[in-house]
């Protein structure tokens, strides 16, 4: 009887995808092929994007009154 081989799959840091997703970087070779195949990093980067949209548009009055 075989036993199933665990596969091993190296994804995105979290940090990485934010620092994407708001645009502070810009994703290497590696993290390009890896996005494409990869459906859980594209997940978490979608979310992150639609965060950082929604978040910096929901209340556009409360950037300037900070004070």
């Amino acid at each position: 009887m075989e036993t199933d081989k665990q596969q091993f799959v190296t994804h995105i840091e979290n940090r990485r995808l934010q620092d994407l997703a708001g645009a502070r970087i810009r994703p290497g070779e590696w993290e390009q092929e890896h996005l494409r195949r990869c459906h859980i990093c594209a997940r978490v980067l979608y979310i992150y994007f639609n965060q950082s949209t929604t978040t910096s548009s929901e209340n556009p009055e409360s950037e300037g009154n900070a004070a």
